[in-house]
Parts: structure tokens; C-alpha cells; sequence
């Protein structure tokens, strides 16, 4: 994906400040967010498999280091966080949330691409 194509509808070609690589939630820290900003049960489940898959193949796959595969994670964790809540600005509400915790740019950039 070419750096310089602003993603859909969001309208950006940037994500998170790149002052913040390298910090991340926790696994507990995200689960805390999902029971707060997602109230259905099959939406959390969707989001928790997409998760652990991701992380199960940046392990098995890419050979990634246990960071790494964290940051894999909760991309896969979080992608629809705001799904529910706010369809019609998908992507947007979760991004600005990261981004004022300071979280590290690659996770918001890959849920940003997603969208």
C-alpha cells in the first residue's frame, strides 16, 4: 500500500506519531476496552479470533518476536472496537482513542487499513 494514498474514507496517509513506536496496551488492557466499547458478545468473539490468529501467524508465519506478535494482536483485537458504537465513522473513533493513549503508530496504521 502506497504511503501517500490517504486510507478510504478517513482521509489520512499517517497514523499515531512515530514519538510512540514501541508503546502498546496490554492483552488485558484491550480486552478492558472491547467490554467497555463493544456490548455484543458475538462482535468481542469475532474480534478475539482475529486476534489470536493474527498473532498466531506473525509467531508461526513471519517468525516474529513476542512484541511483535502483541502488536499483531491487538490490531486483530481492536479493528472494530468502534464497529458497533459508531458504524458510520468505523475506523475514525477507535484511531483518535489510540492516538491519545500515545500507542504505537504501526497498530493504528494496520486498523486504519482495514477499514
Amino acid at each position: 500500500m502506497s504511503t501517500t494514498t490517504p486510507i478510504l474514507a478517513l482521509g489520512r496517509t499517517t497514523f499515531g506519531d512515530p514519538a510512540n513506536i514501541g508503546n502498546l496496551m496490554t492483552r488485558e488492557e484491550a480486552h478492558a476496552l472491547l467490554a467497555e466499547w463493544v456490548p455484543n458478545d458475538r462482535l468481542r468473539l469475532h474480534m478475539k479470533q482475529v486476534g489470536a490468529v493474527m498473532r498466531a501467524w506473525a509467531l508461526e508465519r513471519e517468525g516474529a518476536d513476542e512484541k511483535t506478535a502483541l502488536k499483531w494482536e491487538l490490531a486483530g483485537l481492536l479493528h472494530d472496537a468502534d464497529w458497533e458504537k459508531y458504524p458510520e465513522s468505523h475506523c475514525r473513533i477507535i484511531i483518535e482513542h489510540l492516538e491519545s493513549q500515545h500507542i504505537d503508530p504501526e497498530v493504528i496504521h494496520c486498523i486504519a487499513s482495514h477499514g
